[in-house]
């Protein structure tokens, strides 16, 4: 049963991955530096990979996490990783218009998963997660700012989350 779950989930995934392909670029802020201005040379994700990854994740993801109400929002997160490498790999970037839906939807999922199991202590402990690590890494971010950009800061906040 957990295997035609995991291989429904990996074909959501595959569809998902699809989905980020054409969607992936139109994310990317306009007049963005990209990877060439740089020095390096932007390379388009080989057709299917994306795809792949994104399947592969997500049924490893139900294989490891089973069916459970936090599914979602661990393959929402999954879906903003993959697009946020993507992004960050080619253009040195982690746009606000992956990073904060991707923290927004990642909330709202996790606030549906606490009510239908009554987890409240967990979402709390995420909640402060997500705060303690944004907090902090805009400490650092303040202390040396040549080390650290504003996109890893909004990151931090859907890491701790």
């Amino acid at each position: 049963m957990i295997a035609l779950a995991a291989l429904v989930i990996g074909a959501l995934g595959l569809v998902v991955g699809g989905l980020l392909r054409r969607r992936v670029g139109d994310l990317v802020p306009t007049g963005a530096p990209s990877g060439a201005a740089s020095g390096r040379v932007r390379r388009p994700v080989p057709a299917g990979v994306l795809e792949v990854v994104t399947g592969a994740l997500f049924a490893l993801t139900l294989l490891c996490a089973s069916v459970s109400p936090v599914l979602p929002a661990y393959l929402w997160f999954i879906a903003a990783a993959v697009a946020l490498t993507v992004v960050d790999v080619q253009h040195q970037l982690l746009p606000r218009r992956i990073v904060w839906p991707a923290l927004a939807g990642g909330e709202v999922l996790l606030l549906l998963a606490a009510a239908t199991t009554s987890a409240w202590e967990a979402l709390l402990r995420a909640a402060l997660a997500s705060v303690a690590l944004l907090v902090l890494h805009l400490l650092m971010a303040l202390i040396s700012p040549s080390g650290m950009r504003m996109g890893d800061v909004r990151l931090a906040g859907v890491t701790g989350l």
